[in-house]
């Protein structure tokens, strides 16, 4: 347990609530929760940060399942010390995030070179557009003796005017919409490179949406549609910037994917939603892809699991998904699919975390918070409640 090891003979509950220091308020909690077990409520599974002897927080996930004995009822608590996981958990879902970004790398590259392109086109048509125009004019005024007079009677053609008029100024809007272009994509960039911090933060949730949409275009742009529905009453939600960064980019990256394995002739079509949704805030991508099979449906948000060919999926970007949305914010992701027509996954975030959650993610796991238990009931003749130090 967390703190000294519990002893032989010593009442598990009272040592849980005597317990002094850093540990004192998960340790408390957790004794609560137990006690409920063992009055009837059902098992748990709660997870919690702690300090060792020598002061270094570790991670535990401490489960309590019921067990029937002989027609009685018993309640077994096991403690497991999950730092290593969580270490190797971290890691994979870095190496997800350095994979995805390097799958966009190239297409933002070409998404900025190719305005770049014809910004440079137009500035050179510009450039020769008026090197003509002041040949025109050297040619008409004279010497330069006579363009020193103060006023100097410029003759010419009027089709000629016209046509370099023509050309520079359709050149300039050319280089104004290729200039909005590189801009709203160097915007996208920063506002989803936003620094990872583990702390909350009000946010608007449509400009994350919108800047998911510019970095992943490279991804979507030749198979599908893509097409916004923005609450533009929503009210700005307290989140980790980078979590919800990277849920939208799985999110879009996904559609694209389903939309491109579809067997159609065309487009498809991606369309992204944000509704208000009382005390939450509700996401929504649907897309005209593949769909998912009703038996793998259930699967989709294990870790390691892609219906993507070999090579293609890690199996870990719905996986942080669920972690960022359910576990990080106490929110929700469903998936509704039809195979054949398409899929929609819906995410609810709150719009204001709890107390508990409104820290850095030391602080909740000080805290400690449940996670998902199926209750047991196993037929044994014997059974012990292991109360693991």
């Amino acid at each position: 347990m967390v703190g000294p090891v519990c002893a032989n003979g010593v009442d598990y509950l009272e040592h849980c609530r005597r317990l002094q220091g850093d540990n004192a308020a998960v340790a408390r909690r957790l004794a609560d929760k137990l006690q409920e077990t063992l009055q009837g409520g059902q098992g748990f599974a709660f997870e919690y940060q702690a300090k060792d002897s020598e002061d270094c927080p570790r991670f535990h996930t401490a489960r309590a399942n019921r067990f029937t004995v002989g027609g009685k009822t018993a309640v077994v608590v096991t403690h497991e010390d999950v730092t290593d996981l969580k270490q190797m958990e971290k890691q994979l879902h870095q190496a997800q995030k350095l994979e995805a970004i390097g799958q966009l790398a190239a297409g933002v590259a070409h998404e900025i070179n190719t305005p770049m392109q014809y910004l440079g086109d137009n500035l050179e048509l510009i450039g020769q557009a008026v090197e003509e125009l002041f040949a025109t004019l050297r040619g008409t005024c004279g010497s330069s003796a006579d363009r020193t007079q103060a006023t100097v009677a410029v003759e010419v053609p009027a089709a000629d005017l016209e046509a370099v008029e023509k050309d520079i100024v359709s050149s300039l809007d050319d280089c104004r919409d290729a200039f909005e272009r590189v801009t709203s994509i160097t915007r996208a960039m920063k506002q989803f490179s936003h620094p990872g911090k583990s702390q909350k933060e009000l946010v608007d949730l449509n400009e994350l949406i919108a800047a998911a949409c510019v970095i992943t275009r490279n991804r979507w742009k030749y198979v599908a549609e893509l097409h916004t529905s923005l609450d533009t009453s929503l009210p700005r939600i307290e989140c980790n910037v980078g979590e919800i960064n990277q849920v939208l980019l799985n999110l879009i990256v996904n559609a694209a994917d389903a939309v491109a394995e579809a067997d159609r002739q065309g487009v498809g079509r991606i369309e992204v939603r944000s509704v208000d949704d009382g005390d939450y805030v509700r996401l929504e991508v649907s897309d005209t892809g593949v769909g998912i099979p009703p038996e793998l449906q259930a699967k989709i948000f294990d870790p390691f699991f892609t219906t993507k060919d070999v090579g293609k999926g890690t199996g870990q970007g719905l996986a942080i998904c669920y972690n960022a949305v359910v576990k990080s914010h106490g929110g929700s992701i469903d998936v509704h699919s039809t195979p054949g027509k398409g899929t929609t996954f819906v995410v609810r975030l709150p719009k204001q975390q709890a107390t508990s959650m409104a820290g850095d993610a030391a602080n909740l796991y000080a805290y400690g918070r449940d996670v998902a238990v199926e209750e047991m009931s196993v037929d044994v003749q014997n059974c012990e409640a292991d109360l693991i130090g």
